[in-house]
């Protein structure tokens, strides 16, 4: 292998790869091929059917039969049986019209894998078609996946299936139909749901998701037989039920194959259920085990430290010629110590290098090194490649940046100036432009797949090898396995008295200095956190006592600039003629505690105290994380009572942090946080503070108080009210809300406009038929109403993109029109996404009330609070231009919740899970789309309430 440039030729040549560029399918965009149209096609190939079969002789009389009504051509038609040990030997239909044979298998374990490969082997068809002998083929199922192969001689065609029973149904009756359809009237039909969630998620394989190859089933499944060979065939070692075709679809994936879903390649299992009977499931768990060492991608694996596997994700390759033993050492060493393990390195050297001898002897035993003349078979196996240039070394953490940086393209090149380049490279994509006759196929797959360019800063700081590599991170101490190395070297090299009182010394000093810098970080952070306070606007100053608001700047007469002067209680020395003036206090109701800085003092993190917990005295940590940490370890915090500014602070950074203040004298306490928090507080009951989801409600009520009345954005909102200057609108909100429910859309109505964010339109998407007419009383009130409506037809992720679109709202948020939700519901999302700046929040359906046991349960107690991709489908709320950038709903029938998850955080979003009070999921016996029973509730509820428990969950009464 030799690293070649990325130069993309001159003259005629790069004209020509450009228009074998243009003509390629980029990434797994199959819609850009254009195959005949069933029965306009000009066929010349010859098509193999390849049918596995073991015991099957009655179900494969149903199969020939479908075979036999076929649109394709019937003399380009084979069909092989391959009997897997079947006793009685299985025999074929007479009268058949194409050719069919039967090979015989010797029976040895489940031969799934082996069949298919034996029936390959015997085809005369330059197509072929594996269809599993139970499968009843449409008529025009060949043609469908043949007239693929003349657009595309590496693709991989991937039929469908549907499963009923078939008793009483016979040949003739197949034959003389003209669809099979259409014998199954009143019969029960299912399809594979899995397969249609990942159609979905992928857009229908569109997408650039590196597992696209996971829906390849074998038993209906076409191939160029040409393409098949190089794939390598089935893997015969699968002895047991389940994975084989999927291992298939990874490797011929993986070397570039184009994945065509073709819904007209459509068969028909004979008999009903669609998912795996207990056995399968047990043998399919223990085949993604294997699975794991086979497939390199990240989804059927955990690449964690320490891990290695069969099949590496990344082949790292080092070109030996012309480097030095030292040099080639250096490079080995620096990828093997990467944070990134599941790689193997792949050193070419010739026989004839100086160093060939001693790098066998060093690595040859590694399981992660290879060291050979030619290592192109060994990089071509894993999913990624990686080239690095001579005389350069990895940081640590360099190999695992560049592995997430192409998460969404097809090549990262580092450019490392005068020392060459670093690429990392999909595997897929270099055999793409192979098959298409690129000569530089780096070059094209950076055209076909996408390319991304990081510079070597972005990077980190490299040397040459053999030298010394790059320093670690800046740190104000040295980490601590450093400095055990250096005590440990200085130990060992003790000879006498002296060296023994030199280490004393050394050690004294170096103690000294730890704690020297620990202390120098702790100030660090403290002024990090102090500039992180630093909000007061520059249109503000303050008259007496700084203190009622932290960083105003003091009041010295000068007007320029300055909107409003804020007044400290009793304070006399001020002129209010010179500009508009605020008095805080009573005289304008804006409470006398100085505001909360909720990005540092938020709920984020808040989590349920142990068993045995007590009430407490308020911490004294000067650094905020401290005082945190602290608090949030306390039952509840208790306080004599609020006479200071400085007091008031504290309470209030107490409640925003989620933590329960007990407050034993409020004679004054309505003055410095007003009536509403002061009401909070007095209705605490410290009893009722042992239910964790009793304290964690008292704990919602109150943040959610503190941080509307009480963080700066609001006292300056209620500062500039009160001198009469203009304030913001409060964010727009779009609740979306689809339904094939008439009977609830009053209900959602309702809901929505009993919610306390008034910023709000509602676009209510009507599912289907049914619905009334028209809703006058939609329009009359004061938010705005959308009415729009879908046939049953439309698939629900359609519906719901497209009622996203008519939104107007800053922010999307989607509610269900059968669950519960609190009048804060909105407000609780917003505040939120305000203090954890993410673009997707939402809340947990941990509130579940099951409406046949009239039973109210919890589960998932203390998820809250966290960055979580575990949000419930109707209580999310989305930026809507991050909503915009992905495109909306997948087209989904199901799954579209976290579908729109994984998009946003693909997209580099992040998404946070709040508190669950204000929602409350609602079970019945009907249709869900989340289809799990009561029981799957009940094992796992933490707590249990008899009845409807609408007001402990903080839900609007039914």
């Amino acid at each position: 292998m030799t690293q070649s440039g990325s130069s993309k030729g001159h003259g005629g040549e790069s004209f020509v790869e450009q228009d074998l560029i243009e003509k390629a399918v980029h990434g797994n965009d199959w819609r850009g091929l254009n195959p005949a149209q069933i029965g306009e096609g000009e066929f010349f190939d010859r098509v193999t059917v390849i049918l596995p079969c073991y015991m099957g002789q009655q179900e494969l009389a149903l199969t020939f039969a479908g075979l036999s009504r076929q649109t394709y051509p019937h003399h380009l038609i084979e069909v092989i049986v391959v009997d897997d040990g079947s006793d009685p030997p299985i025999k074929l239909p007479s009268q058949l019209p194409f050719e069919a044979s039967v090979v015989l298998q010797e029976r040895d374990g489940f031969g799934l894998a082996r069949a298919r490969n034996l029936g390959a082997s015997s085809a005369r068809g330059e197509i072929l078609i594996f269809l599993d002998c139970d499968m009843i083929p449409e008529s025009q199922l060949v043609e469908a996946h043949a007239r693929w192969h003349y657009e595309n001689k590496f693709g991989l065609t991937l039929g469908f299936r549907s499963h009923a029973d078939f008793s009483g149904i016979s040949p003739e009756d197949l034959v003389k139909a003209n669809k099979v359809e259409d014998l199954l009237s009143g019969r029960k039909v299912t399809t594979p749901q899995w397969i249609e969630f990942h159609m979905g998620r992928t857009k229908n394989l569109t997408s650039n998701d590196s597992d696209l190859f996971r829906i390849a089933t074998g038993g209906n499944l076409g191939i160029r037989k040409s393409f098949f060979d190089t794939v390598g065939g089935f893997d015969s070692s699968f002895r047991q039920w389940g994975g084989e075709d999927i291992e298939f679809g990874f490797r011929a994936f993986n070397m570039g194959a184009v994945l065509i879903p073709e819904r007209l390649a459509k068969a028909w299992h004979q008999g009903e259920g669609a998912s795996p009977d207990p056995e399968e499931e047990v043998s399919l768990e223990q085949q993604r085990n294997r699975l794991s060492h086979l497939i390199a991608e990240k989804t059927f694996r955990d690449s964690s430290a320490g891990r290695s596997f069969e099949i590496p994700m990344l082949a790292v390759a080092i070109h030996a010629e012309q480097q030095t033993l030292n040099e080639i050492a250096s490079q080995v060493e620096s990828v093997l110590s990467s944070t990134f393990h599941d790689l193997v390195v792949c050193v070419e050297i010739s026989d004839s290098h100086p160093g060939r001898i001693n790098l066998d002897r060093q690595y040859g035993p590694d399981p992660r090194v290879v060291v050979a003349n030619d290592v192109s078979e060994q990089v071509s196996t894993a999913s990624f490649q990686l080239e690095m240039p001579p005389e350069f070394c990895f940081n640590a953490g360099d190999i695992r940046y560049l592995m997430n940086s192409i998460e969404k393209s097809g090549l990262v090149k580092v450019d490392l100036g005068s020392q060459g380049e670093i690429r990392l490279v999909r595997t897929r994509a270099l055999k793409r432009s192979e098959q298409i006759g690129l000569v530089d196929r780096w070059a094209g797959a950076a055209d076909l797949f996408g390319e991304k360019l990081i510079t070597a800063e972005k990077l980190g700081n490299y040397k040459k090898s053999g030298k010394t590599k790059a320093p670690p991170s800046s740190s104000l101490n040295p980490p601590f396995w450093l400095l055990v190395t250096k005590v440990f070297k200085r130990v060992m090299g003790i000879r006498s008295f002296s060296d023994l009182r030199n280490l004393i010394s050394w050690c004294f000093r170096g103690v000294l200095n730890v704690t020297r810098r620990m202390k120098l970080k702790d100030k660090l952070q403290d002024i990090g956190t102090d500039k992180n306070a630093l909000n007061a606007p520059n249109w503000i100053r303050i008259v007496g006592d700084g203190s009622y608001f932290p960083h105003a700047r003091p009041w010295r007469g000068e007007s320029s600039s300055v909107e409003v002067v804020l007044v400290s209680p009793n304070e006399k020395n001020w002129d209010s003629t010179l500009v508009r003036t605020v008095v805080l206090g009573e005289k304008t109701g804006i409470p006398l505690a100085p505001p909360v800085n909720a990005k540092v003092f938020n709920p984020a993190g808040f989590k349920e105290v142990k068993t045995g917990s007590q009430i407490v005295d308020i911490p004294e940590s000067k650094r905020s994380k401290d005082f945190i940490r602290q608090a949030r370890s306390a039952l509840g915090v208790e306080i004599e009572r609020i006479d200071s500014s400085k007091s008031a602070q504290k309470v209030l950074e107490l409640l925003a942090i989620g933590v329960p203040v007990i407050l034993k004298q409020n004679d004054q306490a309505e003055s410095w946080l007003g009536k509403k928090v002061v009401s909070l507080l007095n209705g605490i009951d410290v009893e009722e503070l042992k239910d964790p989801t009793v304290r964690e409600k008292v704990s919602v009520d109150l943040r959610r108080a503190v941080l509307e009345e009480h963080s700066i954005e609001n006292r300056l909102q209620q500062i500039r009210e009160q001198a009469g200057l203009p304030i913001f609108r409060e964010p727009s909100v779009s609740v979306v809300v689809a339904t094939n429910r008439p009977d609830m859309t009053e209900r959602i109505f309702n809901t929505v406009k009993q919610q306390d964010h008034k910023n709000l339109e509602l676009v209510l998407a009507l599912h289907g038929e049914g619905f009334e007419d028209s809703y006058p009383n939609f329009f009359e009130s004061d938010i705005g109403v959308t009415v729009l409506r879908y046939p049953k037809e439309t698939i629900f992720g359609n519906v719901l993109s497209e009622a996203s679109s008519a939104a107007s709202g800053e922010w999307i948020a989607k509610m269900d029109d059968d669950d519960w939700y609190g009048e804060e519901h909105i407000s609780d999302l917003l505040l939120a996404a305000s203090y954890s700046d993410a673009d997707l929040v939402g809340k947990g359906s941990e509130f579940v009330y099951l409406t046949e046991e009239n039973l109210t349960i919890r589960r998932d107690l203390g998820d809250s609070e966290v960055e979580s991709r575990t949000i419930g489908g109707g209580a999310m709320l989305v930026k809507a231009e991050i909503f915009r950038e992905i495109n909306g709903w997948r087209e989904l029938t199901r799954g579209v919740d976290t579908a729109l998850i994984d998009d946003v955080v693909s997209n580099g979003g992040r998404v946070w899970r709040t508190h669950p009070f204000g929602y409350l999921l609602r079970r019945t016996k009907s249709q869900h789309t989340w289809e799990v029973d009561d029981k799957y509730f009940l094992r796992h509820a933490d707590q249990r309430w008899e009845g409807f428990a609408s007001e402990l969950v903080g839900v609007l009464s039914r």
